[in-house]
C-alpha cells in the first residue's frame, strides 16, 4: 500500500511539507527525483518500466500524487 503524509504549516518557514513512499514492488526500476527536462520545471521520480511518476512538483508549485487504492466490494442486490 502507497501512503501520501500531507503537513499543513507544522515548520516555521515551511507552508506545506509532502512525504510519500512507493512499496508496491520493490523491485520495480525507478529513477530517484530529480528536476526533468522541459517546461515547466518538474521535480519527480520516473517509473522506468512505465515512464510515469507518482509525485512530483512544478516550478509554479503544483503539486500532484499517485497512490492506489484497494477495491471496494460491493454488496450483490
Amino acid at each position: 500500500m502507497c501512503t501520501l503524509a500531507i503537513l499543513y504549516r507544522v515548520a516555521r518557514g515551511t507552508p506545506i511539507l509532502i512525504a510519500a513512499n512507493r512499496e508496491e514492488r520493490y523491485d520495480r526500476p525507478t529513477q530517484y527525483p530529480k528536476i526533468q527536462s522541459g517546461t515547466p520545471r518538474v521535480v519527480c521520480g520516473i517509473d522506468r518500466k512505465a515512464g510515469g511518476t507518482w509525485l512530483g512538483v512544478n516550478q509554479h508549485g503544483l503539486f500532484c500524487a499517485v497512490s492506489n487504492r484497494r477495491k471496494l466490494a460491493v454488496p450483490e442486490e
